[in-house]
């Protein structure tokens, strides 16, 4: 590999992420497939639901505090500042009132036990990826890897043999859940160097972690719901029959944009150390851009040849629409991962609010079509909002990068 390429990232930690998010991915989907295969597509749907809404609660909780601190630790900072921590109890205390409110308001039905393993689950993944944060600005994510790959072994081996062998439900899925992430905190925890694992950093005021934190929070929010707007649409303009369907091939959308996650995950803290020099910056960007976009192409290629056959064969004949479905989702994966690269592009250059605005921008659009499209055509509606939103992300990005170009 030539010197120009292995100064765009430290491959042998994109390898590892790739493994971990790649890998661990795979899990995740097999996960979905035998849980589709056990429940059928209602139930199916209907869980699907509950983990969405759950995942929510977990990136409203991030409060982008895991992107700050990476930024913090690549820029020399040793050691993470109390206000941290007492900003992260304060927002998932908060949250997590706000959110079991919700719950309650829009029903859940028989399912509040299961909310409730996932919600706890993902109050330890968030705990986890704020201590990543750390590992990302040390360069040190083949920690990250490892025990998140771990993680997602436990999850699914044990939650799968339950469901399949002795048909155990969503509330056992829930609890294995919330265990394996309990272990993966416990061990990133422990990983973690002593002398960043101390509270005594350089006192910060709080006013002005809210000040910079807000932004990269509504990133995290608006990034998680741009994959997933669609799935409470299709739950509340549709039914769990329709949910399912789209959700089967969607999971395995979810799946491969962890690649792309794994290659910005180690180009991000290195974004942020050539922010200063604008040669190097942009040399960084538009390799990390051709890598990008021709990621993205080979996932559509794989599943415009594959994709109908597989799905119609590891899920059965009750998800027979959801190759179709994962096909045209698909056609998305090159602006997503160039809509990644862009978006993470401008949080180092702390115009993080301009990611925001896209994010945002995108989402409206989504709603709008969603709501004319759900109703009529269900599943397929929610592949034509997709489609709305991302073309809408790619275009404001593509401007915002363009009109900042010179800022660097």
């Amino acid at each position: 590999m030539s010197a120009g390429w292995t100064s765009v990232v430290r491959w042998r930690n994109v390898i590892l992420q790739i493994v971990h998010l790649g890998l661990g991915g795979v899990f995740i989907m097999a996960l979905w497939v035998f849980l589709g295969r056990a429940w059928g597509v209602e139930q199916f749907g209907a869980f699907n639901y509950l983990f969405t809404f759950a995942g929510l609660f977990g990136i409203v909780i991030d409060f982008g505090l895991d992107i700050f601190l990476t930024r913090m630790i690549s820029a020399g900072e040793r050691g993470i500042d109390r206000h941290l921590i007492l900003i992260k109890g304060v927002v998932i205390i908060f949250a997590g009132l706000v959110f079991k409110g919700i719950s309650t308001i829009v029903g859940v039905n028989d399912n509040a036990r299961v909310l409730d393993f996932l919600m706890v689950g993902v109050v330890f993944l968030s705990t986890t990826t704020f201590l990543n944060g750390v590992l990302r600005g040390l360069d040190r994510l083949n920690v990250e890897a490892l025990v998140g790959l771990a993680q997602k072994v436990i999850f699914v081996s044990v939650a799968v043999a339950g469901a399949i062998i002795y048909g155990f439900g969503a509330a056992w899925v829930a609890l294995i859940y919330l265990g394996s992430h309990v272990l993966a905190f416990m061990l990133t925890l422990w990983c973690i160097p002593p002398e960043n694992r101390n509270l005594s950093a350089k006192p910060y005021p709080v006013s002005n972690y809210l000040v910079q934190v807000f932004p990269l929070w509504g990133v995290t929010v608006f990034t998680f719901l741009a994959l997933r707007q669609d799935v409470f649409l299709l739950r509340w303009l549709s039914d769990d029959t329709a949910l399912g369907i789209y959700t089967a091939g969607f999971r395995f959308i979810e799946g491969f944009f962890l690649f792309g996650a794994a290659f910005m995950a180690s180009c991000f803290p290195r974004l942020v150390a050539r922010r200063h020099d604008k040669e190097a910056y942009w040399r960084l960007f538009w390799k990390s851009l051709i890598v990008m976009a021709g990621g993205g192409v080979i996932v559509f290629a794989g599943c415009a040849v594959v994709g109908k056959p597989v799905l119609r064969l590891v899920y059965g004949a009750d998800f027979v629409c959801s190759g179709q479905i994962l096909v045209y989702l698909s056609g998305c994966m090159p602006l997503i991962f160039v809509s990644l690269l862009m978006g993470q592009a401008l949080i180092a250059r702390q115009r993080q609010e301009l990611y925001v605005l896209a994010l945002v921008g995108g989402l409206i659009v989504d709603a709008g079509v969603g709501v004319i499209m759900i109703p009529a055509f269900k599943s397929l509606g929610a592949v034509g909002a997709f489609w709305a939103r991302e073309l809408v992300i790619i275009s404001i990005l593509g401007i915002c990068t363009w009109k900042t170009a010179k800022q660097v």
